[in-house]
């Protein structure tokens, strides 16, 4: 399970690393391209959040049951990073519909925005 979670989590920053780039090279009213680059961020958006959530169901609860003095302020300290997450994926969410309704330079920057903190936390 070790190489699987590195493994997801590499991909996730890798594809949320590249974001900026992609988003940044949308031309203002291009909301074919708006669109496409929307739908997947929030593909790997999507992913991450069901990441996290089972991470949340099946991973810490365990961990606390079998060496929680060990593991609690891990365990505890990844569910604060999740929740900081959780709070900017709605913000990104909201920052990404705008734009892909209306891709233009006030919009895109609202996006990279609330990416950059994202981006900072994942990494």
């Amino acid at each position: 399970m070790t190489r699987e979670m590195r493994m997801v989590h590499t991909a996730l920053r890798r594809e949320f690393g590249l974001m900026p780039k992609l988003i940044a090279g949308v031309a203002e009213g291009d909301t074919a391209r708006a669109a496409l680059v929307a739908d997947h961020l929030e593909l790997v958006g999507t992913i991450l959040h069901h990441h996290h959530h089972a991470e949340d169901l099946e991973i810490w609860p365990h961990l606390l049951e079998r060496c929680p003095a060990e593991v609690a302020p891990l365990v505890y300290g990844m569910e604060r990073h999740h929740e900081r997450i959780a709070f900017l994926a709605v913000d990104l969410t909201d920052a990404v519909a705008a734009w892909r309704a209306e891709p233009n330079p006030a919009r895109r920057d609202a996006v990279l925005a609330v990416l950059d903190p994202l981006i900072t936390v994942l990494c």
